[in-house]
């Protein structure tokens, strides 16, 4: 191997705080530490064959890595018209998504048919992209299990920014010509209804939302003060799918006290797009959260990838009480609200290997998600 020869890491990294871009990361630190070079790419700064004929030549490139069959489609195959190879790492939305709609599972099938090797994260991935693609030769396919290293921000002041986005949303409302001065002193009246959310039963979300809130009151989550000695992972060397995270120490420091105005503090990380349905329990949770005098949060974090989604959720989550919607933070910065919030929720109609929930896990903290193969994967891998 030259010593110039390079990998090109293809996927949608421009948002350095979402799972796809965590996940390069890591393929690029894996790389770099076995000696070769690595070079990451998002998809849509090489649109057409040229450009990665070019990119090609810059750096010396004898391999391309994408992530996601689909989004990095276009990309893959103009390797194939280059004669690059390449390998294929499945998302969770190819297996799950994209093969419902008959134009992108052709697309992927290209791709599919012209990768070097193909890549999976757990045997559920595997069995699902076999099933689609039966014709995939059992030693084209490998089983690489997804990581995270959790080392949350212990400088960073948690309650601060609670309170700034409860600032922020107070100042808001005064400025909104939508809610009268009355709704400012008491948010919890007149909350109009939203939208169901797509595809999903309304009785189920009643249902899970009722099953959240006994989760976050019951006697078995203790007072946050109390939370670090018992809801934390007894196992300091923790694993998510098999891979060692970064060892946690013990009496790992960075629990707030948070004020009773925050307490449940709910939380949901996620990119705004439709998928991931952030919406889901917000109505629901909404009602309970007005039936219990207003204390309770939810927070929603996470960058806008699709604008006109993002929209509507902001509108949305202005006619509801206790729920907030804030950008995105750092990953450590992230990590250390995780640590700190009564639970972590996961409401996406679609997904495989979310980062913040295996954050969650690394970090001994308590998930509440929809009981996905994936999800179960992760969760009989770290026995819980």
């Amino acid at each position: 191997m030259a010593a110039n020869s390079t990998v090109l890491l293809v996927g949608k990294c421009l948002k350095r705080e979402t799972g796809n871009a965590t996940t390069l990361a890591r393929f690029g630190r894996a790389l770099r530490s076995g000696g070769w070079e690595a070079v990451t790419r998002d998809p849509d700064s090489i649109p057409h064959t040229d450009a990665l004929r070019a990119l090609t030549k810059q750096y010396n490139i004898i391999t391309v890595l994408g992530l996601h069959a689909y989004r990095t489609s276009h990309v893959l195959l103009a390797c194939q018209e280059l004669g690059v190879p390449y390998v294929t790492v499945f998302g969770g939305t190819d297996v799950n998504e994209c093969v419902r709609d008959a134009v992108k599972k052709e697309v992927m099938g290209r791709v599919v048919a012209g990768a070097k090797s193909l890549v999976a994260f757990h045997d559920s991935m595997r069995d699902a992209a076999l099933q689609v693609w039966p014709s995939i030769l059992p030693n084209k396919i490998w089983i690489m299990p997804q990581a995270v290293v959790v080392d949350p921000n212990l400088d960073f002041d948690v309650l601060s920014y609670l309170n700034a986005k409860e600032a922020a949303h107070v100042e808001n409302r005064a400025h909104s010509s939508d809610h009268d001065t009355a709704t400012l002193h008491h948010e919890n009246k007149g909350a109009e209804k939203s939208v169901q959310s797509a595809g999903r039963n309304e009785s189920t979300r009643l249902e899970e939302c009722s099953a959240l809130g006994k989760f976050c009151t019951t006697e078995n989550v203790p007072p946050h003060e109390g939370k670090g000695a018992t809801a934390r992972n007894e196992n300091v060397n923790t694993r998510t799918n098999g891979i060692l995270c970064k060892p946690q120490m013990e009496g790992l420091s960075g629990l707030v006290e948070l004020p009773a105005l925050f307490q449940p503090l709910v939380l949901m990380v996620a990119g705004l797009r439709p998928v991931k349905d952030v919406l889901f329990l917000t109505e629901a949770w909404s009602e309970w959260q007005q039936a219990r005098g207003g204390y309770g949060r939810f927070l929603i974090v996470g960058p806008s990838l699709d604008p006109h989604y993002a929209d509507h959720v902001l509108i949305q989550v202005s006619r509801l009480s206790g729920v907030r919607v804030c950008p995105s933070l750092t990953p450590r910065e992230c990590q250390a609200v995780i640590r700190n919030a009564t639970v972590l929720v996961n409401s996406s109609r679609s997904e495989s290997m979310a980062s913040s929930i295996m954050e969650a896990m690394a970090l001994g903290e308590c998930l509440f998600a929809h009981s996905f193969p994936d999800f179960f994967f992760l969760s009989q891998k770290a026995g819980r």
